[in-house]
């Protein structure tokens, strides 16, 4: 994979041939306005009009420093010394032994993490639990990896408080290989 290869050619000094990696700056009229449209975002009209302004400045950086360093691909499990100072953030409450290189992943967002979840801890046929109403990303997610979805409902009682009935998770849960407990709830926020 992209990611093996890329860790063994660092780990090693060797030329990375499984991944590209751009070596020259984005064209200065698409920095302008991707700039433009970060500083006058509250329209396309304003961003339109501020991005000729900023080409000059772009076309100036570009020749200043013709090789980019910065807008390259990300590391697959997030930059390593993120990595490290996630690690050593939850060290006190993680087993002995885990590591950065080995057991820390940064995602970008939750589809992608729980993406990423699913992929690590399920295999095709499993089941997976969660609570409904549910992001509709849940039994997609699932579908995508070959797992059973399975949701357990929750039900708002009289007094406002969302809850389940223990019955139904247990027989969601049988057999499961992944119950997804998400809180705050989403999209209840309990």
């Amino acid at each position: 994979t992209i990611r093996l290869m890329t860790r063994l050619a660092l780990q090693h000094g060797a030329v990375n041939l499984s991944q590209g990696f751009p070596n020259e700056p984005p064209p200065a009229e698409m920095a302008a306005h991707a700039a433009a449209a970060l500083l006058a975002g509250s329209s396309a009209d304003s961003a339109r009009a501020l991005a000729p302004k900023l080409k000059q400045l772009a076309e100036e950086a570009r020749a200043a420093c013709p090789t980019d360093l910065l807008n390259q691909y990300s590391f697959p499990a997030g930059l390593p010394s993120l990595r490290e100072r996630v690690a050593s953030a939850y060290a006190a409450r993680m087993p002995p032994g885990l590591n950065a290189e080995d057991h820390v992943t940064v995602v970008l967002g939750a589809t992608e993490g729980f993406a990423v979840c699913l992929r690590a801890l399920c295999r095709p046929g499993d089941a997976v639990v969660f609570f409904q109403p549910f992001h509709e990303l849940y039994p997609s997610q699932a579908a995508v990896f070959g797992l059973r979805p399975r949701a357990v409902t929750l039900r708002e009682g009289p007094d406002g408080r969302w809850a389940f009935s223990p019955d139904e998770l247990r027989a969601a849960l049988s057999g499961a290989r992944l119950l997804l407990v998400n809180t705050p709830h989403n999209p209840t926020g309990k």
